[in-house]
């Protein structure tokens, strides 16, 4: 019998942008801040980092995990992506 596992792949989309509007140090604090997060969310949801660019590949032993992960992650990465944004008045076009 074959073990079946989830690869959850996250992506910030347009990072570079946010990152030319928000500038270098918001937009560090603003990966930190994420990556935390998610990392917290692989541990709650029984996820293993397999690697990491502007979003993660996480692999699960439950496909079920997987979907409760990334749509948590995707709220979180939403939330503070906005909160950078209101408090260095930076409109998302």
């Amino acid at each position: 019998m074959s073990n079946v596992l989830t690869l959850l792949i996250t992506d910030v989309v347009d990072s570079t942008q946010l990152n030319d509007q928000l500038g270098d140090a918001v937009m560090a604090q603003l990966w930190g801040a994420h990556d935390r997060a998610a990392r917290e969310l692989m541990v709650t949801w029984r996820g293993r980092e397999i690697a990491r660019s502007d979003g993660f590949f996480v692999l699960f032993d439950s496909t079920s995990d997987a979907v409760a992960s990334g749509t948590t992650c995707r709220a979180n990465t939403v939330r503070l992506t906005m909160s950078a944004c209101v408090m260095n008045e930076v409109s998302l076009s």
